[in-house]
């Protein structure tokens, strides 16, 4: 509901001077109307600059404050373009020398030689690439940093990038070590270099969601590069962005940033996690093109070259490999036999669409997909150490090249088969952000579909190869068409050093051989689809509408709060009523009251206890008015409050009076800062809009010690839904500073009041940008004239009695005081009275004592179900609970 802290209570929140005269509402003219969008308002105006006049002012402005870019663009675009002049002028290749760096060529002076080729490029399409990457990298770098800043990240992180690479480089060839005697002509480095420790440097100063973004992904693709292309450029690349960190780590710390990475949301928790894996499974592509290569795609390269597979050779080859051992040449000839064919190159690119189809079940919080990419890194972690090393070197009796020492192989290989297994542990550590579960019998459906396929196409290959042996080359036993089946499914960039023990010479062979592997592999990106795709069943999805049909017939201010994920519904014997709940220790916890026909409400109440009795559940009703607590409280329930609501009558609005001055205050601080508010939906807003609200929220989330809560406090999620309304406050360059979401509450059909749900603020906001929005809303809503009331719903676990000897409420007083720090309820509700709202408890109507222990712990899990019980443990040790 709400990110404000304790300083929203505070007298004078809205942050202008108090001395100055006050004014109304209605004298405020810096708002916008709700349907007039951004930027078109007085276009009208004759004394108004045209849009070509202001798009070339915005541009004037942007140059004038990012100076540094400018000046690196520039030196770019000119330096190539003035060396291509020389050279076409001179008969020189300036280009060219200036462009690349040997070893063999590393003097004294490497160091002087080493700008250059930051900047000279000799492929055209690479200048312009670089020009835009430090246009928009460095452009952000040097709004964050200022350019003082980004320049000292640009010289030190390019320094230490290049100069450490440089020198580990140089150390490897003179221990003759594999990697740097295949990397000893690509030692140039471009600029991405120096760009990619500025960012690391400016992530330092950024907001929790672009820090967390900037980071994960930064080093997983720079990971992946050294790995799967493994030119001298990753390296540098990755010491840059290292060093970048701790540049940025240093400066951010002097502003008071964290060192430890504040926490992440769950939908931000699933866009990193997905971002891993996409990578991950994209960085195999890299060696296709990449001249020193370890992959699982690294025989794709070779369709890009005018070398074909020798029969002749290949089956001379395939004879020797029966007496001795394999020569290297013959591995390159089976290599390009088995890519050879379509049915080749389908099962080496199949598996990498299903990690992609994976990573997207990933972001929208499948947690079968996670499974599903947990199996298939562990697969591939599994294959490479079997094919790269253990089969060839350590089973069979293929011999090193004299100078690729044992050990330097082995690491570069267990190092490729590390990454997929941390992704994978990674995968497994965060599943708890993955909420969305398949139903058992979709998974049921979708591996019987999968193992029958997998058992079907074995059982065709081996038949074939028993029963047609002389379809293949030479003559299989079973024995060794049931060996040769594994690598049927295996991609060809694994078996680069394993011989094959036969070949098809007809058709039929042919094809069994060839498209077995990209059948099974189809089935199964098939089969992750159609799991991933969690369609509720015709059940849920019908109850679902039905809530929705009933919404719209009735309900109190949390009501629509029973469309969020979660929930479970219950229906009325009528079919008029439902109640939202969700089970857990026993206890079947409401969301309110029932919804839908007012007229039968205590009827749907006493129908629901019923419901609970005969399935031996307990029903605890949570967040409920008056009348649902007096009716219960009758048949000897007892009831606690949890919270106060506060409800104002917009029809009433008005802001005149002394105990307005703070609210008055902030309109009008808001008015003379330009900042605006737009009443809108989350999916009508830009993806610009979207990313900045996503930011706040994650900032907001990030600081905060326990998980994010749910049940009656809504995130970003719930925006989505059409039917909730979104405030915007935006400053005079468009930028959201804050943002309040707004739930229906609807009667007959119509929408009677609106309930404040999700507050967010920028940090650096101005005071009093809360009480704006607010204030602007009632504005809105006074003026429609639609709206009965609009709450600014509850503060939990707010306005307890401490004195109270209750022991829920004293249980309940000790809650809110472990929490407080964290999520300010008190705070809050301090706040919210600034706008002189009428006050309604709300409660938890449970039927005796013996329950509290369990419901408790439901409302607990209802609230934050991903919390261990050691960071409670650890919050309430940090906490100190006044003693009384």
């Amino acid at each position: 509901m709400s990110d404000e802290t304790a300083r929203l209570a505070e007298p004078g929140h809205g942050g202008a001077r108090r001395g100055g005269p006050a004014r109304d509402e209605a004298t405020v003219g810096h708002v916008r109307r709700v349907d007039e969008p951004r930027g078109r308002a007085g276009d009208g105006d004759p004394s108004r600059p045209s849009l070509p006049a202001r798009l070339g002012g915005d541009a004037r402005r942007w140059l004038r404050g990012h100076p540094l870019t400018v000046a690196i663009v520039a030196l770019i675009l000119l330096a190539n373009v003035v060396l291509r002049v020389v050279d076409a002028l001179a008969g020189l290749d300036l280009v060219a020398r200036l462009a690349t760096l040997r070893i063999d060529a590393l003097g004294p002076l490497w160091p002087l030689r080493v700008p250059a080729t930051l900047v000279v490029d000799q492929r055209v399409v690479a200048v312009v690439v670089h020009a835009l990457a430090a246009l928009v990298v460095l452009g952000v770098t040097e709004t964050v940093l200022g350019w003082r800043r980004a320049l000292v990240a640009l010289l030190v992180t390019g320094t230490v990038g290049v100069g450490v690479g440089v020198g580990v480089v140089s150390l490897g060839m003179h221990l003759n070590e594999l990697w740097a005697l295949g990397a000893a002509d690509e030692l140039a480095a471009p600029v991405a270099v120096p760009l990619a420790g500025a960012l690391f440097a400016a992530s330092g100063l950024m907001g929790v969601f672009w820090r967390h973004r900037v980071r994960a992904i930064g080093y997983a693709a720079a990971v992946a590069l050294l790995l799967f292309d493994a030119a001298p450029v990753d390296l540098y690349v990755l010491l840059a962005a290292v060093t970048g960190h701790a540049l940025g780590a240093i400066w951010g710390r002097r502003r008071g940033v964290p060192l430890v990475t504040p926490r992440s949301s769950h939908r931000e928790a699933r866009v990193l996690l997905a971002s891993l894996v996409a990578i991950l499974a994209v960085g195999p592509v890299l060696t296709v093109f990449s001249p020193v290569s370890l992959g699982p795609l690294t025989p794709l390269g070779l369709l890009l070259t005018d070398t074909t597979a020798n029969p002749a050779r290949l089956q001379r080859c395939l004879d020797a490999a029966q007496q001795s051992s394999v020569a290297a040449g013959c591995l390159h000839q089976f290599t390009l036999g088995r890519v050879g064919s379509v049915g080749g190159v389908a099962v080496t690119v199949l598996p990498t669409l299903l990690m992609l189809v994976a990573a997207y079940g990933i972001l929208r919080g499948r947690r079968a997909a996670a499974w599903l990419a947990i199996a298939v890194n562990a697969g591939l972690s599994a294959l490479s150490m079997w094919y790269f090393l253990i089969g060839p070197y350590l089973v069979g009796d293929l011999d090193l090249p004299r100078h690729h020492r044992a050990a330097e192989l082995t690491l570069t290989l267990a190092a490729s088969a590390l990454a997929p297994l941390v992704v994978a542990g990674l995968l497994v550590a965060g599943r708890r952000h993955l909420q969305l579960l398949a139903s058992r019998r979709r998974v049921r459906a979708v591996t019987v579909t999968f193992l029958g396929t997998l058992l079907g196409a074995s059982a065709l290959y081996v038949a074939v190869g028993t029963w047609h042996p002389s379809g293949f080359s030479p003559e299989p036993t079973p024995l060794a068409v049931l060996a040769d089946l594994p690598e049927r499914l295996v991609p060809a960039g694994f078996l680069g050093l394993t011989a094959p023990g036969f070949l098809p010479v007809d058709p039929l062979a042919g094809v069994v051989y060839h498209w077995i592997g990209p059948v099974v592999w189809a089935v199964a990106i098939g089969c992750a689809i159609a799991l991933l795709q969690v369609v509720p069943p015709r059940s849920e999805r019908a109850a679902r509408g039905r809530a929705d049909r009933l919404l719209s017939l009735g309900g109190e201010s949390l009501s629509f709060m029973a469309t969020w994920p979660g929930n479970t519904w219950w229906f009325s014997a009528s079919g008029c009523s439902a109640i939202a709940y969700r089970v857990s220790h026993g206890i079947a916890l409401t969301l309110g009251e029932p919804f839908g026909d007012p007229a039968e409400a205590d009827r749907a109440t006493l129908e629901f206890v019923r419901f609970c009795d005969d399935r031996a559940l307990t029903p605890v009703f949570y967040s409920v008015h008056d009348r649902c607590r007096d009716l219960l409280v009758a048949r000897g329930w007892r009831s606690q409050p949890v919270g106060l609501e506060s409800v104002i009558d917009p029809r009433a609005w008005a802001t005149r009076g002394k105990k307005w001055q703070d609210v008055r205050t902030a309109i009008n601080r808001a008015a003379r800062e330009g900042i605006t508010d737009r009443l809108t939906t989350f999916p009508d807003c830009s993806l610009a809009v979207q990313l900045q609200i996503e930011a706040i929220s994650e900032e907001w989330v990030g600081d905060k010690a326990l998980p994010e809560m749910g049940f009656t406090l809504g995130g970003v999620d719930q925006l989505r839904d059409r039917r909730v309304r979104l405030l915007l406050a935006e400053d005079a360059d468009g930028q959201v500073v804050a943002a309040t979401s707004w739930l229906p509450t609807c009667r007959d059909g119509r929408v009677v009041g609106w309930t404040l749900d999700f507050m967010r603020r920028h940090p650096e906001s101005p005071n009093g940008i809360m009480e704006f929005l607010i204030a602007r809303m009632a504005e809105r809503l006074r003026d429609e004239g639609e709206a009965e009331f609009m709450s600014l719903s509850a503060a939990p676990l707010a306005g307890l009695d401490p004195d109270d000897p209750a022991p829920l409420t004293r249980l309940l007083t000790v809650l809110s005081t472990v929490l407080e720090p964290l999520y300010g309820f008190h705070s809050l509700f301090l706040f919210k009275r600034k706008f002189q709202p009428t006050e309604r408890e709300i409660h938890v109507v449970y039927p005796d004592a013996s329950v509290l222990t369990a419901a408790g712990l439901a409302v607990a899990h209802a609230y934050v179900p991903d919390m261990r019980l050691d960071q409670l443990v650890n919050t309430i040790r940090r906490v100190e609970v006044p003693s009384r």
